[in-house]
């Protein structure tokens, strides 16, 4: 076969990857010329590119971004049969219109303007989970151990989480992204669902609803406040609906759920956890984060044991009681206070 004849096709993922990312640039209204011009190109590569774009446009419930791609592509503009002339007056007289709009909303407290500002910081003690609602109308939702600053003002929602684990229900505004950092990640929404998660170096996001961007710092937080500049923020992927990926300088894991596994991955909100399988390790690990105990495990082949059925968040005991019902392990305390697994022989 001739290598000539041969056509590829584009990838669908990739092409729903970038679809994402466009729909967040235009939702964040941040489009240079170049990158309108770049995002008209794209458009009209196939058809897929269009329809993947229409799709996402749906998911993240913005319809005026269909508008948006009628006003970037120049053939909608060509074809329109109005005069430059004619279409700069009829903008003038829309730009005279929207400043009115706006001084009216800034004078009478109305429009993207109302929403009260807020600053603070919130925790939860270890074993301890708590639900705020935010000033913009957003609610967030700490687990255990959790520490995060507040931020929210007339230009931006801002939330810095320091320690633990969140999950966010983001009010939809466009002028204003849901921006969560942590150290040199950021995490950014306008209307979604998502839970951010510190695991050591790296950080962890599951996507429940919408689309969200993920970004990393070219330049390390230090220098950035060392040479007082702003650290320059870079794309690693965006994510949508049923959609995790673990970060830190880059992207290091990425996949698809199911439905059923987001919906495990959430149940700390209503004070359970979820196991389908998981080594006997993973499940202490994940237990731990809500008791002040330290457990450990006798037998390295017991670490690997695998662990199905949900527990009680903090309710340790149960857990014990579990493990010695259906596998004979049991738990006992050292002289030090510590607990420790093991299976009689």
């Amino acid at each position: 076969m001739n290598d000539e004849n041969v056509v590829e096709l584009p990838d669908n993922d990739l092409i729903e990857e970038e679809a994402a990312l466009w729909v967040m640039r235009l939702e964040d209204d941040a489009m240079t010329t170049e990158m309108r011009l770049e995002f008209g190109s794209w458009l009209k590569q196939s058809a897929r590119h269009r329809q993947a774009f229409e799709r996402m446009s749906d998911m993240w419930d913005v319809a005026d971004l269909l508008e948006e791609y009628n006003r970037i592509d120049p053939l909608k503009v060509e074809s329109s049969g109005v005069p430059v002339a004619k279409k700069w007056i009829m903008a003038s007289g829309a730009i005279a219109a929207s400043l009115m709009v706006v001084i009216s909303a800034f004078v009478f407290g109305l429009g993207p303007w109302a929403p009260s500002s807020q600053e603070g910081v919130f925790r939860t003690a270890i074993g301890e989970q708590r639900t705020i609602q935010l000033a913009d109308g957003s609610i967030m939702i700490l687990n255990t151990d959790t520490q995060v600053a507040v931020d929210i003002d007339r230009a931006a929602r801002i939330i810095r989480l320091a320690k633990g684990e969140a999950h966010f229900e983001v009010a939809k505004e466009k002028h204003r992204p849901f921006q969560v950092h942590v150290d040199q990640g950021l995490v950014q929404a306008v209307g979604t669902a998502f839970t951010v998660r510190l695991r050591g170096e790296e950080v962890e996001v599951t996507v429940a609803e919408g689309v969200v961007e993920l970004f990393t710092q070219d330049v390390n937080t230090a220098q950035a406040k060392e040479k007082k500049i702003d650290a320059e923020w870079r794309s690693l992927t965006a994510l949508s609906m049923n959609e995790s990926a673990v970060f830190d300088e880059k992207l290091a894991r990425r996949e698809k759920l199911d439905k059923s596994d987001v919906r495990k991955k959430l149940m700390w909100r209503d004070g359970f956890l979820a196991f389908s399988g998981e080594p006997l390790a993973d499940v202490v690990a994940e237990m731990s984060r809500y008791t002040d105990l330290e457990i450990s495990i006798a037998d390295p082949e017991l670490k690997l044991l695998p662990i199905a059925g949900s527990y009680e968040a903090g309710n340790i005991q149960g857990m014990f009681d579990s493990l010695e019902r259906a596998f004979g392990i049991k738990a006992k305390r050292d002289e030090k206070g510590k607990i420790i697994l093991s299976k009689d022989a």
